[in-house]
């Protein structure tokens, strides 16, 4: 009887860690198949986002960035675009910096969208929202300011890990 009792007591403590390694096993695959779904996910969406830089100008040390939604899908959450400037500046140092995101702009070192125009009118469909077809201009005031006749270069990265770059010149 005794046997039996201790036997009875291993056989349960067996069975719950079982059930307790299935049921681990089958939460990690669990994650692993909502992880592996996030990824197809992103991929897709990158594959239909595409934007290109059309024209960047340089006004003393202000810099305006103008680019374009070529792809199919809608761009927002620019606080997670990035925005990288490579250039001379007027002390003849080469720089190369990634800028943070600014919602209200007129900060020195820290790009803002100045806004977000369908051919030459402001958006008036979705306010706030890159969509395929409009431009949005992107400015920032360097420190130091880029110098004269030189040539430049600015990328930009959407929040999809899509990216542009456009090489310019400042003028003296």
């Amino acid at each position: 009887m005794g046997n039996a009792l201790v036997t009875l007591i291993l056989v349960t403590v067996v069975m719950v860690s079982a059930l307790g390694l299935v049921s681990g096993s089958v939460s990690a695959l669990d994650m692993l198949i909502d992880s592996s779904k996030e990824m197809q996910d992103q991929a897709c969406d990158r594959g239909r986002t595409s934007i290109t830089c059309d024209d960047a100008s340089v006004d003393g040390a202000d810099v305006s960035v103008r680019v374009t939604n070529d792809g199919s899908l809608p761009l927002l959450w620019f606080e997670e675009w990035d925005f990288i400037i490579q250039y001379e500046d007027v002390n003849e140092s080469d720089r190369a910096i990634w800028l943070p995101y600014s919602e209200s702009g007129g900060y020195v070192n820290q790009w803002s969208v100045e806004g977000i125009y369908f051919g030459e009118e402001d958006e008036s469909i979705e306010p706030g929202i890159l969509n395929p077809g409009e431009t949005v201009v992107l400015e920032v005031t360097l420190s130091p300011a880029i110098g004269e006749d030189t040539t430049n270069m600015v990328t930009v990265a959407t929040d999809t890990g899509v990216s542009a770059q456009l090489v310019f010149e400042k003028e003296a």
